[in-house]
């Protein structure tokens, strides 16, 4: 046992590395293009206690902290367009992956880290919807901005109008106007988008019924 904890020291080590990389390659890719690191967390900041740091950043831990760490990025006035989007969205796993194989020229506990980099980054770019702190994967945003979705709400796809009204109000109370203005006009948007699904799935129930035969 006393032989594997090292590497149980190692691994430990090379998950919260892998996270901070991540996170460091979005929030260097935002403040590149204009942009800026609004919030950076644990867990959900709905509830959350919350610190302000350096450039006006909210440092939260939410009541659910093993759900992950998340970056909050507010696009600079004009906005990004969907390659910025994308390309902010996608430095997170691009970063991971360079990491990884600078790591895997090293000695036996480097690769170790290197290989945590490279299956953090990768696992990140599957498209594998919402995780548990509510958030869709890069994949998913990737995904969405390449099928033409509007680049200001990749990053909230499938989040649903109550959840983003919800942050939008802990963002409030945390300093963050701007991207709880932006969450709020999020919502607004999903709510009309559900409205108008809902009305066109009702329509299709009447005109099924009409065409049923007796």
């Amino acid at each position: 046992m006393a032989d594997l904890l090292p590497w149980m020291a190692v691994v430990g080590a090379g998950l919260v590395a892998a996270v901070v990389v991540h996170e460091l390659g979005h929030a260097l890719a935002a403040i590149l293009l204009g942009g800026h690191v609004a919030a950076v967390g644990l867990g959900s900041p709905r509830r959350a206690r919350h610190v302000r740091g350096p450039a006006g950043t909210a440092w939260f831990l939410g009541p659910r902290a093993a759900t992950g760490v998340t970056t909050w990025l507010q696009p600079p006035p004009r906005g990004w367009s969907p390659g910025r989007w994308a390309a902010v969205v996608g430095a997170g796993p691009a970063v991971n992956v360079l990491a990884g194989a600078a790591c895997l020229l090293g000695p036996a506990e480097w690769r170790v880290l290197g290989a945590l980099q490279l299956l953090h980054g990768v696992s990140n770019l599957l498209p594998a919807g919402r995780g548990p702190h509510g958030a869709p994967s890069d994949g998913t945003q990737l995904l969405a901005l390449w099928r033409g979705a509007p680049a200001e709400a990749a990053a909230c796809r499938s989040a649903p109008p109550a959840e983003l009204a919800a942050h939008a109000r802990a963002f409030r109370a945390m300093g963050c106007p701007a991207l709880s203005a932006r969450l709020w006009l999020l919502a607004a948007r999903a709510f009309d988008d559900d409205g108008r699904a809902a009305s066109a799935a009702r329509a299709r129930a009447r005109a099924g019924a009409l065409a049923a035969p007796v």
